[in-house]
């Protein structure tokens, strides 16, 4: 601000002095162009720029937007996904220097969430919940219980909780290993799955099929009791499959109940690549395991198109 005075002369006689205050008004200056998008390119600019004014861009972080920039404009083109900040510094040929601006851009799929709390029963596997954070630019959750066993597809924010009863793992005297993850969802797809966490179920004490168990390690978050779909998959009570961990082979226990002529296995290991496929011609197929790596197997039991068991094995 400045003050400018004027004092009238007339005949050698100076008259009353007037003054008057002037200043400069800054703009309201803002970025104007999409907050989101999947892909492409996308334009911005700054809104009130005032004459002869420069702009400066950045952007941040790096490796999710090339930036390219024309005077007033910038251009973000997609290299990866999560949100970036835009910002602009402004500056004029009067040496007035404007507050820089910024804005939060979400570019394709959103960031992998976090699995904050997870609760179980690791005694008799009665049930299984978690939470998970909500990262920004999300619309919904899909979580990954042992490998594609079960997974929950739950849209809104709120889908961030999980929740499985019963497990379907209740072999007295067995100990599962078992897994779970989560990725996010928006318009644009779906992101990297979270940090795996994983958590042990057992040995299932005899007790359990008479109400018995209890929690093993408590959430430190709230529970609540979101409506979810569960999709789990029929576990068949009689099937076993030992021993576990295994060595140089493994039985597998089926039903007496169940038709041969229409029965599949099929043995993963964790990163989904096929060890073994089998159309088994008696009720306790036994399998070599001597030459197998030294890890987690998922052994899966068909009858026809129905998967009806789903075991762990290590090796």
């Amino acid at each position: 601000m400045s003050s400018i005075n004027a004092t009238v002369s007339f005949n050698g006689t100076n008259y009353t002095t007037n003054s008057v205050n002037v200043s400069i008004t800054q703009p309201n200056l803002s970025i104007n162009g999409v907050t989101s998008f999947c892909s492409g390119s996308n334009h911005y600019f700054i809104n009130n720029l005032p004459c002869n004014a420069t702009v400066s861009w950045s952007v941040s972080p790096y490796g999710i937007a090339n930036l390219s920039t024309n005077g007033n404009t910038a251009t973000l083109s997609q290299t990866g996904n999560g949100d970036v900040i835009l910002q602009a510094a402004v500056n004029n040929v009067c040496a007035q220097n404007y507050p820089s601006i910024s804005q939060t851009i979400y570019i394709g799929t959103p960031n992998p969430p976090t699995i904050t709390n997870l609760n179980y029963d690791n005694t008799c596997g009665t049930f299984v919940e978690a939470y998970c954070d909500v990262p920004a630019n999300t619309t919904g959750f899909i979580w990954n219980f042992n490998y594609g066993q079960v997974v929950q597809n739950n849209p809104g924010t709120s889908g961030n909780y999980f929740l499985l009863k019963p497990l379907g793992q209740n072999n007295v005297g067995f100990t599962y290993y078992d897994y779970l993850s989560v990725q996010a969802t928006n318009n644009c797809g779906v992101s990297a799955a979270s940090a795996t966490s994983s958590f042990t179920i057992g040995p299932i004490a005899s007790s359990c099929g008479s109400g018995g168990g209890g929690k093993g390690y408590l959430s430190t978050g709230p529970v609540n009791s979101h409506a979810l779909v569960e999709n789990p998959i029929t576990i068949h009570k009689n099937v076993r499959v030992f021993p576990n961990p295994v060595r140089t082979s493994l039985t597998i226990q089926l039903p007496d109940s169940i038709h041969l002529s229409n029965t599949f296995i099929i043995i993963t290991n964790l990163e989904g690549r096929r060890i073994l496929s089998l159309h088994p011609n008696q009720l306790n197929p036994v399998i070599t395991t001597a030459h197998w790596a030294a890890g987690m197997y998922l052994v899966s039991i068909y009858e026809g198109t129905k998967k009806i068991a789903v075991q762990q094995v290590l090796k």
